[in-house]
This record gives C-alpha cells, sequence and structure tokens, in this order.
C-alpha cells in the first residue's frame, strides 16, 4: 500500500511549482496561448505516464501496459459528463490564477485565499451531494478559514 505522503508531497511540491510558474509567466504573451503550450506539454506527459503505468486489466486482475490505441480509445469514447467538466474546470482554473496574478495578486495570499475558497465550498458539497462526514474539527476549520480571510483582506 502506497503512503499518503509521497502523492500528499508531490502534491504540495507541484501547487508550489504551479504558482511560481504562474506568477513567472510573461504578461507580453496571449495568457491562452501559454495555457494552449503547457496544456501540450502536459498531454505529452500524461500520455507518456499512461504508457509506462498502464491502467488495463488482464485476464489475472493484475494492471498491463496500454497501448497508444488502447489509450486514445479510452478518452474518446468516456461517455461521461465529469470529464468535461474537469476540461472546464481546469482551464477557468488556469486562467482565473494567472489573471489574478496578472493584476498583482501575491504568492503569499492567492493561494492560501483560493484554497481556502475551495474548502467553503466543497466542504458542503461532498456533505450534501456524496454524503462524506463533517465533523466538528472541520466545521471548525472553515470558520477559521473564514477568519483568516478577514484577517487578510481586511486592509486590501
Amino acid at each position: 500500500m502506497t503512503s499518503i505522503y509521497i502523492p500528499f508531497a508531490i502534491t504540495v511540491l507541484s501547487m508550489a511549482s504551479y504558482h511560481i510558474a504562474q506568477k513567472l509567466l510573461s504578461s507580453s504573451h496571449s495568457p491562452f496561448s501559454m495555457l494552449a503550450v503547457a496544456y501540450a506539454f502536459a498531454a505529452v506527459l500524461c500520455i507518456g505516464a499512461a504508457l509506462f503505468a498502464g491502467s488495463g486489466t488482464g485476464e489475472s486482475g493484475n494492471t498491463v501496459p496500454l497501448s497508444t490505441k488502447d489509450i486514445v480509445q479510452q478518452v474518446f469514447t468516456l461517455k461521461n459528463w465529469p470529464v468535461l467538466l474537469l476540461a472546464i474546470a481546469v482551464v477557468g482554473m488556469e486562467a482565473g490564477i494567472l489573471f489574478t496574478y496578472k493584476y498583482g495578486a501575491s504568492m503569499g495570499t492567492l493561494p492560501l485565499l483560493t484554497n481556502g475558497s475551495l474548502l467553503i465550498i466543497t466542504v458542503p458539497v461532498g456533505f450534501f451531494f456524496f454524503r462524506e462526514h463533517v465533523s466538528l474539527s472541520t466545521f471548525a476549520g472553515g470558520l477559521f478559514v473564514l477568519g483568516g480571510f478577514w484577517l487578510m483582506t481586511r486592509h486590501a
């Protein structure tokens, strides 16, 4: 069983790299052309990872490598709306953060404010739509997030 700490560390390091890259992107180029290039590189990385990791199941129940044809068929035969929602959300998130940095957001506040806002949205969604348990400490954490918003934005 893989430790939760390894993917968590990858997530944190990737998010830090993400914010650094977004802050450093030149404002002299079209934001959407820069995102298109980034997505092209990301697509190549994802296809390579899919070929390497495999996601098919063989007769013995073991994971087997997939061919490029198998991967393309999986992508273009998906009939569930969450894939479209994910694509829209990713473009919206990327463009929103890129524009927010372009208009002067601070790396010290933007990640905290966006992730805090995300907590306030996803906790009720998880509770009402996915039947996830919300503990008293989660509720208290949400109150602390609201207090943090007030502290971070009261002089803005």
